[in-house]
């Protein structure tokens, strides 16, 4: 007996500026590894054909897409303003925080930038997901929308990254700082390992002025920029400490990267972090720099904390599995197809 033919989904992707990161895109192209061994499910990869600046750009963008076609659509992330150009009951749109509403000075220029990324595409999807019930309430809350409309898929961690067991450097700990983005705490970060005798490794490039700022607080660092996957599993082994005591994240990737791998974490006690870390992290006030030195104090001194920490990581991170993730989009774009309501 023959099988009903696959499912046709179209994953849409930005088409990613050069000084983009590709957190995104790596976290789907990940989970689509997964979807592509469903059968019952046909998955297309759609790059947007402009970027997204300027209002003719955009507009552009939103003209080259209705001519795709699919059963399921859905938006992965950062684009969300592409929802109005596709059927709104077929759409289904990824939300990864909400920092954008951040930009912008004019008040008009915000309110616009509001409804164009969230107000009006999370009132035509069909279903929204977020990466972590931190967004999901987010969005809830500035929306309004129906809670049954705005459900939680979390990121998944790459199987790039495995278990590496390390001796913990208790004299010299290589501390781990991920990305220069305002919300990554870069400022308080360095003042809280200021005569720490520590080394920081920095991912991300560096300005002059956090060079400066780097050399007069006397760090000893190094930093380097765009490193591959395999490249960043090295880095996890290289560190003992992961510092992540970001102001925002929508998720929090490098929390589970680094539990994944076998180090211990600090990270914030706000937003999204201690729902990601799952108790297995050093939760500290990202406001305070005194707090973060604290942690980190008590993590490179205290033994037996660090261990149960790494432990409670290795447990926590089987949230996050390929299969999980994969699975949970399945049946969303399933229920997309047959018009079932998708709270049910």
């Amino acid at each position: 007996m023959p099988h009903p033919p696959a499912l046709a989904v179209l994953m849409i992707f930005r088409k990613r500026r050069a000084d983009a990161n590709f957190s995104i895109e790596a976290s789907f192209k990940e989970t689509l590894k997964y979807l592509h061994a469903n059968r019952q499910i046909d998955v297309r990869e759609f790059v947007s054909t402009h970027l997204s600046i300027g209002v003719l750009p955009r507009l552009r963008a939103l003209w080259a897409l209705r001519r795709e076609h699919a059963e399921v659509y859905h938006i992965t992330g950062d684009i969300h303003f592409l929802v109005l150009g596709l059927p709104g009951n077929k759409t289904i749109l990824t939300i990864h925080d909400l920092g954008f509403l951040e930009r912008g000075s004019h008040p008009l220029s915000r309110w616009l930038l509001k409804k164009l990324w969230l107000d009006w595409p999370v009132q035509r999807a069909r279903m929204v997901t977020a990466v972590s019930d931190a967004t999901r309430l987010a969005i809830l809350q500035c929306t309004g929308c129906s809670p049954s409309k705005v459900v939680t898929i979390p990121t998944l961690v790459s199987d790039t990254y495995t278990r590496k067991l390390k001796v913990f450097n208790r004299e010299r700990p290589q501390i781990l700082h991920i990305g220069l983005a305002p919300n990554k705490n870069f400022h308080r970060h360095v003042l809280a390992l200021a005569g720490l005798r520590c080394t920081l490794q920095i991912i991300g490039p560096l300005n002059e002025a956090q060079h400066a700022h780097l050399r007069q607080h006397q760090i000893d660092y190094r930093a380097d920029a765009n490193l591959p996957l395999d490249a960043m599993q090295r880095a996890y082994e290289a560190c003992d400490v992961l510092l992540f005591a970001s102001t925002l994240e929508g998720f929090g990737m490098p929390i589970i990267e680094a539990q994944t791998v076998g180090r211990v974490v600090v990270t914030s006690d706000i937003s999204s972090m201690p729902e990601i870390a799952g108790g297995a992290a050093c939760l500290v006030d990202p406001y305070q720099v005194a707090s973060i030195r604290a942690g980190l104090e008590r993590v490179i001194h205290e033994a037996d904390y660090r261990e149960s920490l790494i432990t409670a990581g290795y447990h926590n991170v089987r949230r996050f599995t390929g299969e999980q993730v994969a699975q949970a989009y399945a049946q969303a774009y399933e229920k997309i197809a047959a018009g079932v309501d998708f709270a049910s």
